[in-house]
């Protein structure tokens, strides 16, 4: 079992779930700091947001899973 991915693995999944939860203020956050810049406009929208927490998801439910069940030592 490797600690370190037994730990951040659950963390990521947590920072996840309140993305999903909450993604309007994460979408408004860099639509914010984008606008300051003489870029095109962001086509951050907090649908996109929930669609990267899922994936922010699998990543640490992977993570988790090989941490505890990956290659012994």
């Amino acid at each position: 079992m490797w600690i370190p991915g037994v730990i951040a693995g659950p963390t990521i999944v947590a920072v996840a779930v309140i993305a999903f939860m909450r993604p309007a203020p994460i979408a408004q956050y860099f639509i914010d700091t984008q606008q300051g810049s003489r870029g095109p406009q962001s086509a951050m929208t907090p649908g996109l947001v929930r669609v990267l927490a899922v994936g922010l998801a699998m990543i640490g439910i992977v993570w988790t899973l090989l941490s505890i069940f990956g290659h012994p030592e």
